[in-house]
C-alpha cells in the first residue's frame, strides 16, 4: 500500500487534467504565448524536482508555486502550476511504480515463481487501450499483449510484442492478430514456448 504521500487525490488529479487541457490548445491558438507557458512549466517542474520528494509536498506547495508564476498575457497561473505539479506527481507515480515493479520481480525470484505479470492500467483502458505484461523471471523476457480500440467504427487491433531482458529490444513478434481469440492463443503459445527457452 502506497503511504498517504504518495496517494493523488482525485480532486487534485481532475485539477491538473483539467490544467493541462487548457494550456495544450493554446499552441494551435496563440504559439508564442504557448511557448511562454510551457517555459515557465518546464521551470517550476524542475525546482518541484529539488523541493518535492512525494505528492503530499507537491501538494502543499501549491500557492507558493502559484505567487512564483509570471502573469503570462491572460492565462491563470493557477493553470500554469497546477501544468507543472501535474508532471512532477506523474513522475513521482512513475517511479513509485518501478519500485513497486522492481520488489514483486525480486519477491518472485525468491519464491521461484516463472512468471510475473503486471496489471494493466485502468486509466488507460477506459480511454480504448488495453496493455498487459507479462515477465519471465529466470530471463526478464516481457511478453506484451495490447489492445487498441478501432475508430470511426473500425474493428480493435490487438498485438503482441515480445522485448528480450539482454538487448531490451523487440525479438520481431509483433501485431497480425485478426481478432481476440487468435490473440489469446498466441499469447498462450508465446508464453509456453519462453518458458520452454525456445526464444
Amino acid at each position: 500500500m502506497p503511504s498517504s504521500s504518495d496517494v493523488l487525490p482525485g480532486a487534485a488529479q481532475a485539477r491538473f487534467t483539467a490544467a493541462e487541457g487548457q494550456l495544450y490548445p493554446l499552441a494551435l491558438v496563440d504559439p508564442d504565448e504557448y511557448e511562454q507557458v510551457t517555459r515557465v512549466v518546464g521551470l517550476l517542474a524542475a525546482e518541484l524536482r529539488t523541493e518535492a520528494p512525494d505528492i503530499a509536498t507537491v501538494l502543499g506547495l501549491r500557492e507558493e508555486l502559484v505567487a512564483r508564476v509570471p502573469m503570462i498575457g491572460g492565462f491563470p497561473r493557477e493553470t500554469i502550476a497546477d501544468a507543472a505539479s501535474a508532471i512532477r506527481c506523474r513522475e513521482l507515480q512513475a517511479a513509485r511504480s518501478a519500485t513497486r515493479w522492481a520488489d514483486r520481480l525480486e519477491a518472485a525470484r525468491s519464491t521461484g515463481e516463472e512468471w510475473v505479470d503486471e496489471e494493466p492500467d485502468a486509466q488507460a483502458a477506459w480511454a480504448g487501450s488495453y496493455r498487459s505484461t507479462a515477465v519471465h523471471v529466470p530471463t526478464g523476457t516481457r511478453l506484451i499483449g495490447a489492445i487498441e480500440a478501432g475508430s470511426a467504427g473500425a474493428p480493435p487491433t490487438y498485438t503482441i510484442e515480445i522485448i528480450v531482458a539482454e538487448t531490451d529490444e523487440a525479438a520481431g513478434q509483433s501485431s497480425g492478430y485478426p481478432d481476440r481469440d487468435s490473440w489469446l492463443a498466441a499469447l498462450r503459445r508465446l508464453r509456453a514456448e519462453i518458458s520452454s527457452r525456445r526464444l
